[in-house]
């Protein structure tokens, strides 16, 4: 039998960060198989039942999904002994979480989002915000967003501008291939510094986990504003 990754989540691509077993191997029942790492968390796959380990599919380092094969699994003498209703309840739910699974992720799946156009500057002046065909909230939501009115193609009738026109202008700037792309590098990285120097000097590389918080970290201290305010209180009485 093909031993397969388990439901993971929503997790995708994950990392096999260590193989605990070999072709040949015997292995018990829930006995460790491999580890993979998401960004969040490490997890054992373990084995469905006793048996002797035929083939390993996977290496060190590959990225897998939910259903990949990971090895195959020749089952021992326990689990021929088992009934045909236990070995029908042993394999059967993970098929039908497989055949129930992927039809409701191709259901939520997001559809490919269409194509922006740029919006094409004319060349007369843009008229002024008063002739601009909106109404009092309209024009407070698009003060709040920083949007000009000019700029934004009215849908209502007569070509007036309504909130959802807005909306639409606001999430087409942001998601277009001219939107302003987060600094990941706004600060020169030092040098690094040659501990050898010091002494002998053993290199173990990053987990998934902590390369992922080292990005998002290093990220967030660029950009986030980082204030500290202090109150104090007289509480004597």
């Amino acid at each position: 039998m093909e031993v397969t990754i388990p439901d993971i989540g929503d997790a995708e691509d994950v990392e096999v960060i260590e193989i605990c077993v070999a072709a040949g191997d015997r292995v018990a029942e829930n006995d460790a198989l491999i580890v993979i790492e998401s960004d969040k968390a490490s997890m054992e796959v373990p084995a469905p039942c006793a048996g002797e380990v035929g083939e390993v599919l996977v290496a060190l380092g590959d990225q897998v999904n939910a259903g990949d094969a990971i090895l195959r699994l020749a089952a021992g003498a326990e689990s021929a002994d088992a009934t045909p209703a236990a070995a029908a309840d042993a394999e059967v739910p993970p098929e039908a979480e497989r055949e129930v699974a992927e039809p409701a992720a191709a259901a939520v799946a997001p559809a490919a989002a269409p194509p922006v156009k740029d919006i094409e500057t004319p060349a007369a002046p843009e008229p002024a915000a008063s002739t601009v065909y909106a109404g009092p909230a309209v024009r407070r939501l698009a003060r709040e967003l920083g949007v000009p009115l000019t700029a934004v193609p009215g849908s209502g009738t007569g070509g007036r501008i309504l909130k959802d026109d807005v909306q639409a202008f606001v999430k087409r700037t942001l998601t277009g291939p001219s939107a302003p792309q987060p600094a990941q590098a706004l600060m020169k990285v030092p040098k690094a510094e040659d501990y050898a120097r010091f002494g002998p000097v053993e290199a173990v590389p990053l987990t998934r986990v902590r390369r992922r918080g080292a990005a998002n970290l290093h990220a967030a201290w660029q950009q986030v504003v980082h204030v500290t305010q202090h109150d104090d209180a007289d509480v004597t009485e």
